[in-house]
């Protein structure tokens, strides 16, 4: 029997956020992946647990990061849950300045005017992290 290998390896994310909480920001990462697997891996899929007791609004922001090649040129796939399907674009799904042969201003961007609602103390809700340089 052949080999043949998934054209999906996986998912960054596989978010489920409340609708009334703030969800994952990813803040200047580097996403990066062996050169042998081109166009493999989505940014994320929403997710919608039946068992949820308030409403789901996924929320994943991939802003001024570096995209490997590794990344699926749609960047967002859909989910289906109990025969219900869920699409990025009808989630908070967004990406903002990222780079590198994995990004595409042709997803879903945030707009200039609104990049100040998508930073880390807004997801930290005003809490800084202490920043420790490892040596």
């Amino acid at each position: 029997m052949m080999y043949r290998p998934k054209k999906t390896k996986g998912y960054i994310t596989k978010s489920a956020t409340a609708a009334s909480m703030r969800g994952i920001l990813f803040y200047k990462c580097d996403f990066t992946a062996d050169d042998q697997i081109p166009n493999c891996v989505y940014l994320g899929r929403p997710s919608h647990p039946s068992s949820a007791t308030e409403e789901i609004k996924c929320e994943v922001v991939f802003r001024e990061c570096n995209l490997g090649k590794h990344i699926k040129k749609d960047g967002w796939t859909k989910s289906t849950s109990n025969g219900v399907e869920f699409l990025p674009e009808n989630e908070r799904m967004f990406e903002y300045k990222n780079a590198g042969p994995g990004s595409s201003p042709e997803r879903r961007q945030i707009l200039d005017a609104d990049a100040a609602n998508y930073t880390v103390s807004a997801f930290l809700y005003g809490w800084v992290p202490e920043v420790i340089e490892v040596k």
